[in-house]
């Protein structure tokens, strides 16, 4: 992070940041640099100046690049390292052999769930994307969509039948776009076996809800959240924002996703997923419920087991050898935490079940 020809603050994948000189001489030179930047790195020319003073790019490979000026002070530059490879997540340290087992069953196993990956900014999600997606069958084809490409699942040798969409914002005359919404209905045009979609805010969340109830699973969806209920209504927040009544967002969400993993980071400061709740079903009173299946306990390096699945997730626990015991497996209470507006218990999930 540069702070114009101030300071800079560096910080690393453990959680240490260090401040160190900038190194620009002046806030015009840190300006130079990315009007610079801007007509000569990514997939397109752009503008950065008083009309356009925001800039996202990317330079090279591993770098994506955010900078803004002429509308705050001092001007400022933020450069993040994407570290992607085919890395397994044993090798990332993400989380416990038994973890790793289920989450891979989930995305590219015989029994599948779709998941939301959330965490604060640079937390980890594209991370742990790349490392599930390394573990689908090279046959599968996996469209991905995002603003700006950072998965990049072909380019490093991830996954060999992945197709990089990405939208595009009109240009001034209006014309051009091409948004998530669009990129969803042409995946399922062209029948792709799974969605993974970077940094979900809003215009489009009813059509990937939508795919991802009807055939599509094993897809994964990103955003920026900390671990709660503040998930369910970000994810509420986005789909009302399109004009859904607020009763028929939070059903379709209860109906398409299975999974919510949070990554956070352990005492050590290592980036680990500090949490993962299964979404069950809606209860007969209309709400959404869910249950805590892990979670990272004080002092601990991974997240530990603290109930059992049901419904779906028993399935993917079984598929993946994963231990499913005792009467939690089957049956318990449910954590009510959403409220459906006229929802109705029959809207579990297409089959009519908890999930």
């Amino acid at each position: 992070q540069i702070r114009g020809g101030e300071s800079m603050v560096v910080e690393f994948s453990n959680g240490e940041r260090q401040n160190r000189p900038s190194p620009f001489l002046s806030d015009d030179e840190l300006i130079g640099a990315c009007r610079f930047l801007a007509a000569y790195s990514g997939e397109r020319p752009q503008r950065f100046d008083e009309l356009d003073p925001r800039l996202d790019t990317r330079i090279g490979d591993r770098w994506r690049l955010h900078a803004e000026a002429f509308v705050c002070s001092p001007p400022t530059l933020v450069l993040r390292s994407n570290l992607g490879g085919r890395r397994t997540l044993a090798e990332l340290g993400l989380c416990s052999d038994q973890l790793a087992e289920v989450l891979v069953e989930a995305i590219a196993g015989d029994v599948r769930a779709n998941v939301v990956v959330a965490a604060a900014m640079g937390g980890g999600k594209t991370t742990l994307c790349q490392a599930l997606l390394a573990r689908v069958p090279p046959t599968e084809r996996i469209d991905t969509i995002e603003d700006t490409p950072e998965l990049r699942l072909r380019e490093y040798g991830i996954h060999p039948n992945a197709y990089e969409r990405l939208t595009r914002d009109a240009n001034n005359d209006g014309v051009g776009k091409h948004s998530m919404a669009d990129h969803v209905r042409d995946a399922k045009r062209a029948n792709s076996s799974k969605l993974v979609v970077g940094e979900v805010r809003g215009e489009g969340t009813m059509a990937l809800l939508d795919a991802m109830s009807s055939g599509l699973d094993g897809c994964i969806v990103t955003l920026h959240s900390p671990p709660g209920d503040g998930v369910m209504e970000k994810l509420t927040a986005y789909a009302t924002s399109e004009g859904a009544d607020e009763g028929l967002a939070r059903r379709s969400i209860a109906i398409a996703v299975h999974l919510l993993v949070w990554m956070g980071r352990n005492n050590a400061g290592e980036r680990v997923i500090a949490d993962v709740t299964q979404i069950t079903g809606t209860g007969a009173d209309g709400t959404i419920q869910t249950r805590c299946l892990w979670r990272l306990p004080p002092n601990e390096r991974w997240a530990t087991p603290v109930d059992q699945p049901v419904g779906r997730m028993a399935d993917v626990y079984r598929s993946a050898g994963a231990a499913v015991h005792g009467p939690a497996a089957e049956a318990a209470p449910r954590r009510p935490i959403l409220q459906l507006v006229g929802g109705d218990s029959s809207t579990a999930n297409r089959n009519g079940a908890p999930q």
